[in-house]
């Protein structure tokens, strides 16, 4: 609790988050906290800015309550095949994946704010310069068990929604403003 984490990378990796034409993500390399199982809560942090994930919990029971996530390169947070509750945080500037990517797991996101999620992405390729932009979203889940949605704030950002094959979405109370593309992928 109270902590800050910010400016965190691994200098060797050039891709944190994997590979983008692969869909091969790298979930243990470059996040600011890699939880492993357990019961975990975080309370009143800071993520800011790491170069990678802000927080990547795989197979762990994560309660996430009044903290900031802000311009995480891969995503605010990653939950694999684990339980999430989050409460009255901020997910901005978030890059690539955007503020939450669940994958197998179950997340229930309670009073959030997610704004100006934006992805970007510069490809160099002396001489070559290639950067596409407009495909982050808030909140995406693959294959996860169930995704609840409350009382959330959504702003102006790339796409807000994804999800694929989650047999349980319950979207209740939420507020959407100024979105470039879709709400709901």
């Amino acid at each position: 609790s109270n902590s800050t984490f910010s400016h965190l990378r691994e200098p060797e990796l050039e891709e944190p988050c994997g590979d983008r034409d692969t869909g091969q993500y790298n979930l243990n390399s470059s996040p600011a906290v890699y939880i492993l199982g357990g019961e975990v809560s975080i309370n009143t942090s800071n993520f800011l800015n790491n170069d990678g994930w802000g927080i990547a919990s795989s197979q762990a029971n994560l309660t996430l309550t009044d903290s900031t996530l802000d311009g995480n390169t891969c995503a605010g947070i990653v939950n694999l095949y684990g339980s999430l509750t989050a409460t009255g945080n901020t997910f901005t500037h978030e890059d690539s994946l955007g503020g939450l990517w669940d994958y197998g797991g179950s997340s229930l996101l309670i009073g959030n704010t997610f704004t100006e999620n934006h992805d970007s992405f510069r490809y160099t390729y002396d001489p070559y310069i290639y950067e596409y932009g407009g495909a982050a979203v808030d909140v995406s889940a693959n294959t996860s068990t169930s995704i609840i949605l409350q009382d959330n704030a959504f702003t102006d950002g790339d796409s807000s929604l994804s999800f694929y094959a989650v047999p349980s979405v319950d979207i209740e109370g939420n507020t959407w403003d100024d979105y470039d593309s879709g709400i709901m992928n």
